[in-house]
């Protein structure tokens, strides 16, 4: 949401997930941003070690700046994690290999 209180239109994303070639260990099948609830959805190919996950520009998801809080689902394989940080602007998602 913008600081004038507008929401940006509805646009395709393309993710683009690179796993280093052969994928050894979990990988991002899918990633969504709600920018309204500055919340990010991610969902992995295997159950994750929720304490390996931060959510911090130097943390093993980033998302830009921002900082965030980590939620798991009970099968460790979808991570929710909650913004409090302007998600208005263009943003890169990164999930390092230490995740």
């Amino acid at each position: 949401m913008g600081t004038d209180g507008t929401v940006s239109p509805e646009t395709d994303v393309t993710y683009q997930i690179l796993c280093g070639g052969v994928a050894t260990g979990p990988a991002v099948t899918f990633a969504a941003l709600d920018r309204s609830t500055k919340t990010l959805t991610v969902q992995f190919s295997s159950a994750m070690n929720p304490a390996t996950l931060t959510a911090s520009p130097s943390g093993t998801i980033q998302l830009g700046t921002l900082t965030g809080t980590v939620a798991m689902n009970a099968a460790n394989t979808i991570a929710t994690l909650t913004y409090t940080g302007d998600v208005s602007g263009a943003l890169t998602l990164t999930v390092t290999a230490g995740a």
